[in-house]
């Protein structure tokens, strides 16, 4: 015995449709569901591409405030490396769920990007000391 998905109503197994509502049997079953793998995916990457950017844009006011710098800058790039922490958090995993499922390029770039905020902090507030005449030890 078949059940139909539209009504339920017990039909035989022969039957083409329904005998309650006339409803094709034999139709294919529509799945309305999310695709969480592409959203996921291309949301990490995106995600890990705009942590990137800010961590740029974040540390630019530290390059031009020669001088009168002090202690502000270790506690600015201290959130710098905070943000960097979350998108290795968040991006990652969504990398290797994109490369679980065949999606290589996004994978690949996702992981690149999710591994790239914490160096490049550090690089720029090397440099921002450097230019302001500072040492870091």
């Amino acid at each position: 015995m078949r059940f139909c998905d539209y009504c339920g109503k017990e039909n035989e197994d022969a039957a083409g449709s329904c005998v309650g509502c006339g409803r094709s049997l034999d139709s294919p079953k529509v799945l309305l569901s999310i695709p969480w793998t592409p959203l996921l995916s291309w949301g990490g990457l995106l995600f890990n591409i705009y942590v990137n950017a800010s961590i740029v844009y974040g540390s630019l006011p530290e390059f031009y405030s020669h001088q009168n710098i002090g202690p502000g800058i270790m506690l600015g790039f201290i959130s710098l490396f905070f943000t960097a922490i979350i998108c290795c958090l968040i991006g990652i995993p969504c990398a290797v769920l994109a490369l679980k499922k065949g999606r290589r390029r996004v994978g690949w770039l996702g992981i690149a990007f999710a591994l790239t905020p914490a160096p490049l902090a550090l690089a720029l507030l090397k440099a921002a000391m450097h230019i302001n005449g500072l040492h870091f030890d």
